[in-house]
This record gives C-alpha cells, sequence and structure tokens, in this order.
C-alpha cells in the first residue's frame, strides 16, 4: 500500500513536471488578451478603416523609418488605426498582425487608381540651339616665293 501511494505520487509529479515541456498548445501557454486583436473582425469602428493608397508600404515595428520593416502591404489593402504617434498610426491589418505605417500612405476612401494613360501627351520641349561654331584656324601661311630661276645645265649647252 505504501509502495502504491508512492508510486502515485510519483506519476502525479512527473504529469505536472514534464506535461507542460511537451504539450506546446496547453491552456497554460496560451496568451493573454491582445486588445489590439479586438479590432480584427467584426468589432472595429468604421471611422478607424484605412486603406492603403501606394503600390506598397512597409509595416513598420516603431514609428520611425529606422525601424525593422515588419511586413508590406499592397494598394488597397484594408488596416484598422488603433492608436496615433505624430504623422504615423499604429495599425492592425490581420488577426494578431499589427505596426506601424507612414499616415500620407493610407487614406480612409480609397482613390480610384489612374489606369489609361495621360490623354493629353506632354509638351514637346522646343529643339536646342546648335552649339556656337568654333573659330577654324586659318589655313598655314604659303611657302614664300623665290625670285630666283632654276637654270638646266644641258639648256646652257645647247645654246
Amino acid at each position: 500500500m505504501k509502495n502504491q501511494k508512492q508510486l502515485y505520487l510519483l506519476l502525479f509529479a512527473a504529469l505536472f513536471i514534464f506535461l507542460p515541456i511537451t504539450s506546446q498548445g496547453a491552456w497554460w501557454n496560451k496568451k493573454p488578451y491582445d486588445p489590439y486583436d479586438y479590432y480584427w473582425g467584426k468589432d472595429y469602428d468604421e471611422q478607424d478603416r484605412y486603406y492603403v493608397t501606394s503600390d506598397s508600404l512597409n509595416v513598420r515595428s516603431c514609428p520611425s523609418t529606422t525601424c525593422h520593416s515588419e511586413s508590406g502591404l499592397r494598394y488597397g489593402d484594408t488596416v484598422y488605426r488603433v492608436g496615433t504617434r505624430g504623422n504615423w498610426y499604429k495599425v492592425v491589418y490581420g488577426p494578431g498582425r499589427r505596426g506601424w505605417v507612414y499616415s500620407r500612405y493610407v487614406a480612409r476612401n480609397l482613390p480610384r487608381r489612374n489606369t489609361q494613360a495621360d490623354p493629353k501627351p506632354p509638351e514637346p520641349r522646343p529643339p536646342e540651339p546648335p552649339p556656337e561654331p568654333v573659330a577654324a584656324t586659318p589655313p598655314p601661311p604659303p611657302p614664300p616665293q623665290d625670285d630666283r630661276k632654276v637654270i638646266n645645265l644641258d639648256d646652257l649647252r645647247e645654246m
């Protein structure tokens, strides 16, 4: 009987020592309530809904461009503002996903993208004037004229 009690006590102790190590999904390992998760899903304020207005937007870990970029969002993605610091918004953009975005790149209403080419082409620039001609160097002077005549000796003998 004494050995049986010791055995049960040993199994009971082993259960509470080794079970937390081996089971990752146990109730004592659950994350505490996160108030930012409240905003994702059915309970959010319409006034806190924003849309990404740039082609790509970095979501940062703190409100500064020097902070690590956690992930990226694309044009039209929905975010919910849960805080503000200066020109930065703390946003929730998925279950358990939050970060900071610069306020210039999000808006309450999603603007239409201009997918068509601009109907009015840009005006052509006036042609550039031709470069000024470089002054030509004068030709070298002709060789000096010699007034002396060349006499052929054969011509003199015939005379």
